[in-house]
C-alpha cells in the first residue's frame, strides 16, 4: 500500500509537470455542491436562481427538444414542478439549452473521430447560472452532460427549489467513460437496461457496451440468420436470455441517444461462440472456438456485423470479443493442418491473426473502430505472436487482466481502455492510468476506463451494480456500484478524499434512486445470508418477510409488484403490507402514478437455504 501511495504522489506530480494539473478544477474534497463526478472548474458567485412553476426549459437549437422534454420530466420527479418546454427568447428563471460547436476544452482529449484515434478539444460544456441557467455544449451529448450537473445542483430549501449561481466548465478527460452489461448469460430486461442508461446519464458515463453473445446465449435478432438464439442457455441456473426484438433494440438505442449515452454492440469471436454453434453449426460451429479455417464463415460474419451496425447506428465502436480463445482442439485437427499448408501458415497464431484482420476489415468497412479484449494482442496460452503494426494501431484493447498488460500493449502501438479487475483499492489510489498493475503515463494512449457487469442476473444488476446494496447484497471483485469509479475516469487527477467521496456517493445515489429506482426492497426478518453477488438476492430460512417502500423524496403513487418473475403493471397487486416469502421467489416492484410507471423496476430474488446448492 505504501508503494502505491508513493507512486500516486509521483503520478500527480508528473501530471502537474505535464500541464494537466494546471487546469482550474473544483477540489472534490472541498466541493460545496455534491456533484459526481467533480467538474473541472466550478465557481460559486453567491445567491441562487429560484426554480418555480413559471420557469421553462428553452431549447435554443431544435435538436435539443428531446433533451428539454427529458430534463423537464427529471425536474418534475425531483421537485414536483412541471416546467414547460419552449423555443425562442429566454426570460428570468428559465433553463436554457444551447449548442456551440466552437466551444473548446482546456485540455487535449484522447478520442476516436472518423475511425482514427486523435487528440481533440471537442466535447466541452459550460453552465452559467445568474437570473437564467444557461447550459451550453459542443454537441448534443455535451449539453446532456451539463444538464446532469445542473440536476445534481438543484437545492431543496424547505419545499422551495433553487439553483446556486455559478459558472462551470467541464469536459471528459478521455472519450471512453463506459460500462458493460452482459445480456448473454442471464436475462436482462429492457427496463433494466434503461435504468443503466439513465444512471449513465446522471454520472456522465458516455458509453454502455452490450455483450450480445457468449457460449450461453445469442440475443441479437438477426434477420439474415433467424436460427441464432434458438438454443440459448443460462449461466448459474439463471433466467435463460431471450432474443430481443428489432423494435426493442432500435427504441433502446434512441432512448440512450436522447440521454447522451451511446450503446456499443459486442459480438464475441472467435471464442465464447458455442451458442452460435449450437444454433447454426454449419456456419458458426467449431471445437470450443469458431472454425477459423472455414473461409465462408466470414461472409456470414460480415452480414451479421452489418445488421448490428444498422441497429446501433450512433456507435463509433464495434466490439469483436477475442477473449479466452481456447484453440487447442482446432489446432489439432487434420483439416487445420491442411489449411495451414494450403495458405502458407505454420501455426495457430497465424490463423488467429488472420481472423483478427478479417474482423477488423469488416468493422472498418462499416465505418466503425474495432474494440477487443486484451487477448487480441496479449500473448496467452503459449501464444507468442504480436499483432502487425497496422492492426495494433487500429484495434483498441480493453485491458482487465491484473498483470499490467496495458503498458505492454501500448508499447506494441495499441490504444487501451482500462477495465478494473479488482475495485478493492481506495478511490484515492486508483485512476484510469493506475489500475490492474499498470502504471501508465498521462500522455499515453489510454482512451478511458470501463466497468464490467459479467454474468449478473437482473436482480444483481439492479441491486448491487446500480443500487449500491439496494437489496442488501454483498459486493465482490468488480461487482460494485456503477458510480464508484466514475470520478477518476472523468477526472483522473482530481484530488479525492475517500471519506468525502463516500458521502457524496451516498447523496448522489439518493438522487439516482428518486429518479431511477424509486422502490426500495428490504427484509423485515433476518435473512439467512446473501447469495453469490452475481446471482443477487438472498437465501432465506423457512420464511422471510419483505417490505416495499417508496424512496423518500420520490414521486407519489402506488407500488405494484409481482412474485412470479413477470414485469409489474398497473393491474398487478398493490403493495399494502409486508410480503411473506417461503419458496423460491423473484420479487419485482415498480412505482406507478396515475396508472403510469415512474422510474424502473426494482428486483430481488429469494431462495430457501435448504434447497440451495452448496
Amino acid at each position: 500500500m505504501k508503494r502505491i501511495t508513493m507512486f500516486r504522489r509521483a503520478f500527480l506530480a508528473s501530471v502537474c509537470l505535464l500541464g494537466i494539473g494546471a487546469v482550474p478544477r473544483a477540489n472534490a474534497a472541498d466541493q460545496p455542491l455534491k456533484i459526481l463526478p467533480t467538474p473541472k472548474s466550478l465557481t460559486l458567485s453567491g445567491g441562487a436562481m429560484p426554480l418555480t412553476a413559471t420557469s421553462r426549459i428553452v431549447a435554443v437549437d431544435a435538436r435539443l427538444k428531446p433533451l428539454a422534454e427529458i430534463l423537464s420530466r427529471e425536474i418534475f420527479l425531483l421537485t414536483k414542478l412541471q416546467l414547460a418546454t419552449a423555443t425562442g427568447a429566454a426570460k428570468a428563471g428559465d433553463v436554457v439549452l444551447k449548442i456551440d460547436a466552437k466551444l473548446r476544452a482546456d485540455q487535449d482529449i484522447l478520442a476516436v473521430q472518423k475511425q482514427e484515434v486523435v487528440r481533440t478539444r471537442d466535447f466541452a460544456h459550460t453552465i452559467d447560472v445568474s437570473d437564467k441557467a444557461v447550459v451550453e455544449g459542443w454537441d448534443y451529448r455535451a449539453v446532456c452532460e451539463g444538464t446532469a450537473t445542473l440536476l445534481q445542483a438543484i437545492a431543496d430549501k424547505g419545499g422551495r427549489f433553487e439553483i446556486p449561481k455559478m459558472k462551470v466548465k467541464d469536459w471528459p478527460h478521455a472519450d471512453f467513460t463506459g460500462t458493460m452489461v452482459d445480456v448473454s448469460r442471464q436475462q436482462i430486461p429492457i427496463d433494466s437496461l434503461k435504468a443503466v442508461i439513465e444512471t449513465c446519464r446522471l454520472w456522465k458515463i458516455r458509453y454502455c457496451q452490450l455483450e450480445l453473445s457468449s457460449d450461453e446465449a445469442f440475443t441479437f435478432p438477426s434477420t439474415a440468420f433467424p436460427k441464432l438464439g434458438t438454443k440459448n442457455e443460462a449461466m448459474h441456473n439463471g433466467v435463460v436470455p431471450r432474443v430481443y426484438t428489432l423494435p426493442e433494440l432500435r427504441e433502446l438505442v434512441a432512448f440512450a441517444d436522447a440521454r447522451g449515452v451511446t450503446l456499443v454492440p459486442e459480438l464475441n469471436t472467435p471464442g465464447h461462440t458455442e451458442a452460435m454453434g449450437r444454433s447454426m453449426p454449419e456456419l458458426f460451429g467449431g471445437p470450443k472456438i469458431m472454425d477459423m479455417t472455414n473461409d465462408a464463415m466470414y461472409q456470414s460474419l460480415g452480414t451479421l456485423v452489418g445488421e448490428m451496425c444498422d441497429v446501433f447506428k450512433s456507435s463509433p465502436y464495434f466490439h469483436i470479443g477475442c477473449d479466452e480463445m481456447y484453440y487447442y482442439e482446432l489446432a489439432e485437427r487434420d483439416r487445420t493442418a491442411t489449411y495451414f499448408e494450403k495458405n502458407g501458415m505454420t501455426k495457430i497464431d497465424d490463423l488467429i491473426i488472420q481472423h483478427i484482420r478479417r474482423m477488423n476489415d469488416i468493422v472498418r468497412k462499416h465505418g466503425r473502430v474495432t474494440l477487443a479484449w486484451e487477448q487480441v494482442a496479449r500473448p496467452s496460452h503459449l501464444k507468442e505472436y504480436k499483432l502487425p503494426a497496422e492492426l495494433a494501431k487500429q484495434i483498441i484493447s480493453m485491458c482487465w487482466f491484473p498483470g499490467g498488460e496495458a503498458g505492454e500493449l501500448q508499447k506494441q502501438g495499441c490504444t487501451t481502455i482500462t477495465v478494473p479487475w479488482d475495485l478493492g483499492a481506495p478511490l484515492s489510489e486508483w485512476n484510469m492510468y493506475l489500475c490492474n498493475g499498470a502504471k501508465l503515463a498521462p500522455e499515453s494512449n489510454t482512451l478511458g476506463a470501463s466497468q464490467t457487469m459479467w454474468h449478473m442476473s437482473a436482480s444483481a444488476l439492479m441491486g448491487d451494480f446500480l443500487g449500491g446494496k439496494l437489496n442488501g447484497s454483498t459486493m465482490e471483485g468488480y461487482i460494485r456500484s456503477l458510480g464508484i469509479r466514475t470520478e477518476r475516469t472523468w477526472g483522473p487527477t482530481t484530488p479525492v478524499v475517500d471519506a468525502d467521496y463516500e458521502k457524496r456517493l451516498v447523496e448522489s445515489r439518493d438522487l439516482q434512486s428518486r429518479l431511477i429506482l424509486p422502490v426500495k426492497i428490504e427484509g423485515t426478518t433476518e435473512l439467512a445470508r446473501p447469495r453469490w453477488a452475481v446471482l443477487g438476492g438472498h437465501y432465506i430460512n423457512d420464511q422471510a418477510e419483505v417490505r416495499l417502500s417508496i424512496v423518500p423524496g420520490a414521486a407519489e403513487g402506488e407500488i405494484h409488484f409481482t412474485l412470479d418473475g413477470t414485469e409489474p403493471m398497473a393491474t398487478s397487486p398493490v403493495y399494502s403490507a409486508p410480503i411473506s416469502i417461503e419458496k423460491t421467489t423473484a420479487l419485482h416492484a415498480a412505482l406507478f402514478t396515475n396508472g403510469k410507471q415512474v422510474g424502473h423496476v426494482s428486483r430481488a430474488f429469494y431462495e430457501p437455504l435448504k434447497k440451495a446448492t452448496k
